[in-house]
């Protein structure tokens, strides 16, 4: 199984949970999206009672650019998959070498940032009153090892011969 096809079935059985409702569902299989490109200080933030703007805020960081803009591309792919549950309203900073990358979903947005952008920007600083969802701990399916034994395993299986 391919990265991407690993990526994308756990993105799409996370989306058909029944446990969870639309659109919390979607932020949860963002969240993994994030965590399996090595983000980190995940939060979605519950807005539903203190804002129209959004009903959850998804945030996550990271360490490069490479890995910020790869993430974002990325969940906008696998959410063109889900596009009969959500439609990509603006996706801005996708430029290269962009410290903060917002991915508008209407019903949730999706904030990336790298450390040093997330800390200057002090957006948690900001909804600190609302509450913080717990992502479920299966979610963080993907360790660094997990991923390294899956590609190298679905290598194994090709053959150039």
């Amino acid at each position: 199984m391919s990265q991407n096809t690993l990526l994308s079935s756990s993105f799409s059985e996370i989306c058909e949970n029944k446990n969870h409702d639309f659109p919390l569902n979607l932020a949860f299989a963002c969240s993994m999206a994030i965590a399996y490109f090595n983000g980190s200080n995940l939060k979605i933030y519950d807005l539903q009672q203190v804002s129209s703007l959004a009903n959850f805020f998804v945030i996550g960081d990271f360490t490069s650019n490479k890995q910020l803009e790869s993430c974002a591309q990325e969940i906008l792919s696998l959410l063109k998959i889900q596009k009969q549950q959500c439609q990509v309203l603006s996706a801005e900073g996708l430029k290269e070498n962009s410290d903060w990358i917002l991915i508008d979903l209407g019903d949730f947005i999706i904030h990336l940032f790298l450390e040093n952008a997330r800390s200057f920007y002090d957006i948690d600083s900001l909804w600190q009153q609302c509450p913080s969802i717990s992502i479920p701990q299966e979610y963080y399916q993907f360790s660094p090892q997990e991923k390294l034994t899956q590609i190298s395993d679905s290598e194994e299986e090709k053959s150039y011969f």
